[in-house]
């Protein structure tokens, strides 16, 4: 009896691997073959979008005013289970609105793959409001812990107020009213201020221009003394002169079933006045409502700083930070993402249709509509990830052998030397990383041999191949796999 390794060490083509064998292996008349063991590490084969799968709807409240059913698409393309449910989520959040007022106040979608199933989850935050702030030309001070200052820079900026919690994905709302420094008499209009919306791994020590650049929505000073606005991916000028008292905000208003839009407000004593920023649909969202992790930022200037705050409110995530002011990002959706800051808002009812039975199976859920009245609800899938990686019998083949082999899926004669079955797979498979999987099967009892086709005479084989199908279609190997191969002749 023969043991032979073969190894992939890499060497994978799309379709199978070869080993090229030190000494030709020399199989007497009527050998047998079987397998021993089998392991494939691999990337969850893609997950594959297109007009026939890519539909999601939902709506956020039984109840006016926010009724409205929302529609997202899904762009057609190739997506691993994490990078699909990322889009999603950034989708979903593409076409929630906000305000103080409305019901879909401080709600946000949060997906993520974890423990190998699907997470769909929502909730709903809180609008706070961040008070105590003081400021001075010389060093800004604080006596509220939502805000941690960042060291000064070299630049024309003495330092920088940064929000402690970072900015809800769907509903965001933020909002500001200016007042002079302590014992400044100059006019604010003159003031150098930059407020808006970071990603968190923005350079922001880095001055105005670049700072400008960085920001996704967002308010500064002119060089005309009045309020400039980000849009277009660059400031654009208000005709509006920038006075003490002013409360300014920024929020995201539902245009219609799939489209939303940035809108900037200036309120001077009682009369407010809204100015259109970016459009935001389910295909084209702006990058700052998608999965990334976003934190209110408020810039003065050393030099002709004159601005301060009264009061700042944003609409938080369940994102927080350490001691040190290092922001810990969460990229699972575990129970204190869903549990922070929810004391103070209202349950309501949130339906999601995933809309396909395509969709749903990929995603692993039993049901496409799922609905729960709640503040915070995440829909965990029914079953594994995994479970949709083989959804039919494992075919494994040896081509260089003329096996007595025969595939019923395909209807012919074929060089086989194992099937694994769904079952015997689901078992054999388990998570090794994100979106990484190996499957290990090995026989520890009774061998099943195959027998070759050589009755009269014997089959030098120089080289070995592992070839794998799938209801006649073959399963790309990208990654390291092995296979232990028993032989045995007549006499063994």
């Amino acid at each position: 009896m023969k043991l032979v390794r073969l190894q992939s060490e890499n060497q994978l083509n799309e379709t199978q691997f070869t080993n090229n064998l030190a000494i030709s292996l020399n199989l007497p008349i009527d050998s047998k073959v079987a397998l021993k063991s089998l392991s494939i590490e691999f990337d969850t084969p893609p997950i594959v979008i297109n007009s026939t799968n890519n539909t999601i709807t939902f709506s956020t409240s039984a109840q006016q005013p926010l009724t409205t059913v929302r529609t997202i698409t899904i762009p057609s393309g190739e997506y691993s289970s994490q990078t699909l449910l990322k889009m999603i989520q950034r989708l979903l959040n593409a076409v929630i609105q906000s305000s103080e007022t409305n019901s879909d106040s401080g709600f946000e979608w949060l997906c993520n793959m974890t423990d190998d199933k699907s997470h769909i989850a929502f909730k709903r935050s809180e609008v706070e409001t961040l008070t105590g702030a003081t400021s001075n030309q010389i060093n800004m001070t604080y006596a509220n812990p939502q805000f941690f200052k960042s060291s000064g820079d070299t630049n024309t900026y003495d330092a920088s107020l940064m929000a402690n919690k970072n900015i809800n994905h769907g509903s965001w709302y933020l909002e500001m009213t200016l007042q002079l420094q302590s014992g400044q008499t100059a006019t604010i209009a003159n003031s150098q201020w930059i407020w808006g919306v970071f990603d968190i791994n923005s350079q922001f020590e880095t001055g105005e221009s670049n700072l400008l650049q960085q920001m996704y929505v967002g308010f500064s000073r002119s060089s005309n003394g009045k309020y400039n606005i980000k849009k277009n991916m660059a400031m654009t000028e208000l005709n509006v002169l920038i006075e003490e008292g002013d409360k300014i905000s920024i929020s995201k208003v539902l245009v219609s079933g799939t489209q939303s839009k940035v809108v900037y407000s200036i309120t001077k004593g009682a009369t407010k006045t809204d100015y259109d920023g970016d459009t935001i649909s389910s295909t084209t969202p702006v990058i700052f409502i998608g999965d990334g992790s976003f934190y209110e930022l408020l810039k003065i200037g050393n030099n002709t700083g004159k601005i301060a705050f009264t009061a700042i409110k944003q609409t938080p995530t369940g994102e927080v930070i350490d001691t040190n002011g290092v922001y810990t990002q969460i990229e699972a959706v575990p129970t204190v993402l869903l549990n922070e800051n929810l004391t103070t808002v209202s349950a309501s009812t949130v339906t999601i249709n995933l809309q396909t039975e395509s969709l749903r199976q990929m995603l692993g859920y039993d049901t496409k509509i799922m609905q729960k009245h709640a503040i915070s609800h995440d829909f965990i899938s029914n079953s594994l990830i995994s479970s949709n990686i083989f959804t039919d019998d494992l075919v494994i083949e040896i081509p260089e052998l003329m096996l007595d082999g025969y595939d019923h899926g395909a209807r012919q004669s074929k060089n086989i030397i194992m099937v694994l079955t769904t079952s015997e797979l689901l078992r054999s498979i388990r998570s090794i990383g994100l979106n990484r999987y190996e499957l290990s099967y090995n026989e520890q009892a009774t061998y099943l041999f195959i027998s070759l086709k050589n009755k009269q005479t014997t089959v030098s084989a120089p080289q070995l191949s592992i070839r794998c199908t799938i209801n006649n279609r073959t399963l790309p190997l990208t990654c390291n796999m092995s296979a232990l191969i028993l032989f045995k002749d007549q006499d063994d």
